[in-house]
């Protein structure tokens, strides 16, 4: 589907979390704060937590002690993400 000028329309935010709900696959989302904005339940299977525990946190998996160079990573990685 695309519109009059022949580019793809972006998703609306409610479509979005459909797309990423219905997902079979383990879908998370980080923002640019570094914390998650979705969770979706094939998430919750893989790593047995709740979007509840998880959404608006940042990654628990990550030790204080490299939080910095994840940060880094991470803000590198939402800046170029074609380097992926």
């Amino acid at each position: 589907m695309s519109n009059d000028h022949g580019s793809t329309p972006a998703l609306d935010e409610q479509s979005l979390h459909a797309v990423i709900a219905a997902a079979p696959s383990g879908v998370l989302v980080i923002g640019p704060d570094q914390t998650f904005r979705a969770w979706n339940a094939a998430a919750e299977e893989i790593t047995g937590w709740p979007a509840e525990q998880v959404i608006g946190r940042r990654d628990p998996t990550v030790a204080e002690a490299h939080r910095p160079r994840a940060e880094e990573l991470l803000a590198e990685w939402l800046e170029h993400p074609e380097r992926a």
